[in-house]
């Protein structure tokens, strides 16, 4: 879609009803959190992204880190959403010093890429 000037506007695609949905656990810092990442069919980009702490494995649903991990993913999702790629949200999360990922959702991306690689790769 673009605007009466011809540049390109940015339209959030919206999602189907049904789709296709995996589970990721993963540990950041000494704390757990599960993942749930969606794609409108197995074989297309991921659209969405749930986190939040792991209460199974010692979390407490509710806390800071809980919070903060479900609102970021609302947020990645969005962009995510209106077509920014995974890589370039990847690219603007922070990191350590030692170039690890500073926060779960940095060190999800960085999962996700990996996973995302040899799909890439394939078309």
């Amino acid at each position: 879609m673009r605007c009466w000037c011809g540049q390109a506007l940015l339209v959030r695609e919206p999602l189907p009803n049904r789709r296709s949905a995996t589970n990721i656990s993963f540990e950041h810092n000494g704390l757990h959190f599960n993942a749930t990442v969606g794609r409108s069919t197995p074989s297309a980009p991921i659209t969405e992204i749930f986190l939040n702490i792991a209460p199974e494995r010692g979390g407490k649903y509710g806390s800071e880190a809980d919070l903060a991990a479900r609102d970021v993913a609302v947020a990645v999702s969005l962009a995510l959403q209106f077509g920014v790629p995974l890589a370039q949200i990847q690219r603007s999360m922070g990191r350590d010093l030692d170039g690890k990922p500073s926060t779960p959702m940095g060190q999800l991306l960085d999962i996700l890429l990996e996973e995302e690689a040899p799909r890439a790769a394939k078309t």
